[in-house]
């Protein structure tokens, strides 16, 4: 999935709810049929998935926030990470970094940094063409 951030909209990661789900239509903009309640449903539950994504990483960066705080937290998600299923390990390696990656090399590109987060912005935009040309598929 290829992120389609637009700078007038990076305040925070309401930009993000706003790129990928907008509010939810009464009708089909093309049928003009209306929505069906298992539709409707869909919609809502990936809201709510965007929603506790964006509490779970605002809370994980309160934590690395914590004087010292980036050491107990590496040793914490590396050792969850090594006791999790293969798959998920690969799932989660290919939607953190591409998160990550695309992010940071965004912020690079549209001049979004200073010197506190240069060094990541810079790294991020080298990555992201490593990233482009590897796959990690679910298995």
């Amino acid at each position: 999935m290829k992120l389609s951030l637009r700078s007038e909209e990076n305040k925070g990661l309401d930009w993000l709810a706003a790129e990928f789900c907008p509010a939810f239509p009464e009708t089909d903009s093309v049928t003009r049929r209306e929505f069906s309640p298992n539709e409707e449903q869909q919609y809502f539950d990936s809201r709510e998935k965007l929603d506790e994504t964006k509490t779970i990483i605002l809370r994980l960066i309160g934590l690395i926030n914590v004087m010292n705080g980036g050491e107990e937290v590496y040793f914490g998600v590396a050792r969850a990470l090594t006791r999790t299923h293969r798959t998920l390990q690969q799932s989660f390696a290919g939607i953190v970094l591409r998160a990550i990656v695309d992010s940071f090399a965004y912020m690079e590109e549209n001049r979004m940094t200073d010197l506190r987060n240069e060094a990541a912005c810079k790294l991020g935009k080298a990555l992201k063409a490593v990233m482009d040309e590897h796959y990690l598929p679910f298995i």
